[in-house]
């Protein structure tokens, strides 16, 4: 549907079901209003430029319990559309939105409705052409906090499904001089991000626009856990940025850093031998 035109239907109807939505109202009142007037419900998919659609308003609006009852009523979750009215000037569906703030209640109500965990948001990030729901919510919770609740549930969504491969690990950042998302957890020090990133795939050797790999922010900051954790996952001390210093991770590191990733190697070349893979 034209976005530009879905904007300027005729407001009889759309209108009142937005009215409810955002009044005062209880639950109990919106369901005997609906049940009173079913044409309400008449343009329940039917999305705005300024407020989407009446799920993606309810999202938007945090309103779990009427989100709920418009999705029991046949709301579609799929459905994408902007909401200028809340700086989303892309079309983004209704578990994006859930996701990347981290209401979980809602993403899972959404998804048992429906809505597809494997989407990709357009041109929502400066030089990202698409970005799927992983990178998405880790982009808009990292600053705030650890996204690891949202992380582990899409995770294993994704798995009971058979999609988890269809998510990228390794999607590099723009904002974040390119490093990706387990380059920010490290930079972040989001270590529970990070241990799940590296317990389902994620490459430890990528590196940011200047060379550096999580394993170089781990010893340049004197985390010598983290930086064995690196090194069990396949970490490579020895990759050089490619700044003007051009220096591998060691060189960085305090003697105690040094010598868990001089251990970690020798723990992983071990575990190698053992067929020990995880």
């Amino acid at each position: 549907m034209d976005l530009t035109a879905s904007a300027n239907i005729d407001m009889e109807t759309l209108p009142r079901l937005f009215n409810f939505l955002k009044a005062k109202v209880s639950l109990n009142e919106l369901e005997a209003e609906i049940k009173k007037d079913p044409t309400l419900l008449q343009d329940i998919n039917v999305p705005t430029a300024r407020k989407g659609t009446p799920l993606l308003y309810c999202t938007v609006s945090r309103s779990l319990t009427k989100a709920q009852l418009l999705l029991s009523h046949g709301a579609d979750p799929n459905i994408p559309s902007t909401l200028t009215k809340y700086n989303y000037m892309v079309p983004i569906t209704p578990i994006f939105i859930a996701c990347g703030v981290g209401f979980l209640p809602l993403a899972i109500e959404l998804v048992n409705h429906g809505a597809t965990l494997v989407g990709k948001l357009e041109n929502e990030i400066d030089d990202i052409p698409s970005i799927d729901l992983l990178g998405y919510a880790f982009y808009r919770m990292y600053r705030t906090g650890d996204p690891i609740p949202v992380i582990h549930w899409l995770f294993k969504e994704t798995k009971a499904r058979g999609q988890f491969d269809q998510l990228n690990l390794n999607l590099h950042i723009p904002g974040a001089i390119g490093k990706t998302l387990l380059g920010i957890a490290y930079h972040s020090k989001l270590w529970a991000s990070a241990y799940i990133l590296l317990k389902n795939g994620a490459d430890p050797n990528q590196v940011d626009n200047d060379g550096w790999s999580p394993l170089h922010t781990a010893c340049s900051n004197d985390n010598g856990p983290e930086a064995l954790l690196l090194m069990l996952f396949g970490a490579n001390d020895a990759l050089r940025t490619t700044d003007d210093q051009s220096w591998m991770p060691p060189e960085k590191a305090n003697a105690q850093t040094n010598n868990m990733v001089k251990n970690g190697a020798i723990y992983r070349r071990h575990l190698k031998k053992l067929g020990v893979t995880e």
